[in-house]
């Protein structure tokens, strides 16, 4: 992935397929000898290469790692925090992994901004309206944030 990063820079910026197709080998690789995955609904996805918000319930850390194996060029949002992770932290710059300080107004509206940029550009945000996992892996509180991108991104 960096070996390659400077001309993904320069071809293919905002949605950084080579990257993806990298992290779904490493996902693929790494996740199905211990888990079986099944997907089911995908037939209702857009294509592809279409920008879309998409939202889901945050259950698992493996989450991610399976919604990597699907090979489509996410933009997730992520805390800072997580960022500071040797490999982990690095991946996520490298995939453009949008950052976000869940405590800060001004953060929120950045994420916000680069969200709409992004999806102007032909990227697909995918992000969990929680925030966060929850303990039991069911539907938790959705953050104030949340209601404010569904009003930006719903005509």
């Amino acid at each position: 992935m960096l070996v390659g990063h400077p001309s993904v820079l320069l071809f293919d910026r905002y949605r950084r397929k080579f990257h993806y197709f990298v992290a779904k080998v490493w996902a693929t690789l790494t996740v199905t000898p211990f888990f079986k995955i099944e997907y089911e609904g995908l037939e209702n996805l857009p294509p592809p290469d279409t920008p879309a918000v998409y939202v889901s319930n945050h259950q698992s850390f493996l989450d991610i790692y399976t919604l990597l194996t699907l090979g489509r060029s996410f933009k997730f949002i992520s805390k800072t925090g997580i960022f500071l992770y040797p490999i982990i932290g690095w991946a996520m710059f490298l995939l453009g992994v949008i950052p976000l300080k869940r405590m800060d107004s001004r953060s929120q509206m950045d994420c916000l901004k680069r969200c709409m940029d992004l999806i102007k550009k032909g990227a697909s945000v995918f992000f969990f309206p929680e925030g966060t996992r929850t303990k039991d892996g069911n539907l938790g509180i959705f953050k104030v944030s949340f209601h404010a991108i569904i009003f930006t991104f719903v005509d």
